[in-house]
């Protein structure tokens, strides 16, 4: 028998290796070890599909870093993501193990993220609906699914809890639940994490029932986002514009809602070739949380302009705004007609005038500024780095800001600052001097008045008879007779 050279044993197992991939792309099982290609050009890389071939799971270029990949589940038709691994860092070489749990690490960076089971699986399958999931004998009881722990995205029958966030893109918008209502939440790195849009059921006392259960949030295939406390009905309902739409076909379509980057939360359906945008729970763009960046202003229409500038367009790249208000100095800027955008939902404090408004913020680092309504004596204060503000054509209702300094700013004040030292200093030296001067020149004329004296009006000890010898007394005496 002819012995098989051993790159042909290498080949025939790396086509058995390839085609046993093939069989098993719609299942993981334990121990399996998977490395993206780095190569720039590919933009998704699967490694799981579900039955149908409509939803993926993979390694993506990251938008934000197109060197870093990341693991994500895609909707195919669309190339959205639908799902992201939270990892702890960016990497541009992970790995994906399976070995009862999913496991990314990095050979530089080391652990990147992993699910939380406690008790190991023994597959990994993607379902029809894009949620991922760990099993173990029983399918019917997941030990770990993506459902669970979403990232910006809801689908259609996915539910939303109150141990869940959703957290858009850039990070700085949240949704979360609390108590009987769901809110959305801006991070713009100050002390305060403000509230923006707020959903509460219309009806909430009569309908939610205490001790019954937290509420929670699913995405009907109907068309809205209900509320709900139980599975009986929904104690609130917000309607997309195709709520019970009779699409072609009778069938429903895919929908999801989206927290997306700039503050709004977005609901859309899929039609067979694209996302069409049905809900919007800010609808106008004044309302958003920072429509038009730091230090923005929205006006008619949403036009923007800026508090600082006075010009149109984006302020955010004008002016910084991130650590506290006071580190590396602030200027002062007060402008009237202007107003928060979402001041229902901040708390206020009643204030006489603008400047008793004014007087709490000055010498408070996380203080950024106050918008005062001298109608009603309200005082908002911001403690947060400043966002846009609305243009209002009261001008009864002013703001009060303070302004980070540039680098060029705080370079200029440093050197008038060493400038006015330096006078300073100078002035004290000649101050110094000219007391000096004046002293010595003082006491030269005092001693001078002192030897005048001396040398014209001293007279000499002697006797009384020696006066009319001397003459002097004769001179005195003739001035009198004269």
């Amino acid at each position: 028998m002819k012995k098989t050279e051993p790159s042909l044993l290498l080949f025939l197992l790396l086509c058995f290796c390839s085609t046993n991939s093939s069989d098993t792309n719609h299942e993981i099982k334990n121990g399996f070890r998977f490395t993206p290609n780095t190569d720039p050009s590919l933009s998704f890389q699967p490694i799981l599909a579900d039955p149908s071939d409509t939803f993926s799971l993979g390694f993506s270029r990251s938008a934000a870093n197109p060197d870093a990949l990341t693991l994500a589940v895609r909707h195919l038709p669309s190339s959205v993501h639908l799902w992201r691994a939270p990892s702890a860092a960016d990497s541009t070489r992970p790995t994906l193990t399976f070995n009862g749990s999913l496991v990314l690490s990095d050979p530089d960076i080391g652990f990147l993220w992993s699910t939380p089971n406690a008790v190991p699986g023994d597959r990994l399958v993607l379902l029809n609906d894009s949620n991922l999931r760990i099993q173990a004998k029983d399918p019917n009881f997941p030990l770990w699914e993506s459902f669970d722990f979403p990232t910006n995205t809801l689908v259609t029958g996915q539910n939303f809890t109150t141990s869940e966030t959703l957290v858009s893109d850039s990070g700085r918008f949240a949704l979360r639940i609390a108590g009987d209502f769901f809110g959305l939440y801006a991070d713009f790195g100050g002390d305060a994490r403000p509230m923006y849009y707020k959903q509460t059921p219309l009806e909430a006392k009569a309908q939610i029932v205490p001790g019954a259960g937290p509420v929670y949030l699913r995405l009907s295939p109907d068309g809205f986002l209900g509320m709900y406390q139980t599975e009986a009905a929904p104690v609130d309902v917000l309607n997309f514009d195709t709520f019970n739409h009779n699409f072609a076909g009778g069938a429903k379509p895919l929908r999801r809602v989206t927290l997306e980057d700039d503050g709004n939360l977005r609901g859309y359906y899929f039609n067979g070739s694209s996302w069409v945008a049905d809900y919007e729970a800010i609808s106008d763009p004044c309302e958003l949380p920072s429509a038009c960046g730091t230090y923005g202003l929205c006006g008619p229409r949403g036009v923007c302009g800026s508090l600082v500038n006075r010009t149109s367009g984006d302020s955010s790249a004008a002016v910084s705004a991130s650590g506290d208000a006071c580190r590396g100095g602030f200027s002062i800027l007060r402008r009237k007609g202007v107003e928060l955008p979402y001041k229902e939902l901040m708390g206020f404090e009643k204030a006489a005038t603008l400047e008793d408004c004014e007087g709490g913020c000055y010498k408070n680092c996380s203080c950024w500024g106050v918008v005062y309504n001298n109608v009603s004596g309200f005082c908002y204060r911001i403690d947060f780095p400043v966002q846009t503000l609305i243009e209002v054509g009261d001008e009864r209702k002013a703001g009060y800001f303070k302004v980070k300094l540039t680098a060029e700013q705080r370079r200029k004040r440093r050197e008038w600052i060493v400038v006015g030292a330096v006078l300073v200093g100078v002035g004290i030296v000649v101050l110094i001097g000219s007391v000096g001067l004046g002293y010595r020149v003082w006491e030269k004329r005092k001693v001078g008045r002192v030897d005048g004296l001396d040398g014209e009006r001293r007279l000499s000890p002697g006797p009384y008879r020696n006066l009319n010898s001397s003459g002097s007394f004769n001179s005195v005496e003739l001035s009198f007779k004269r």
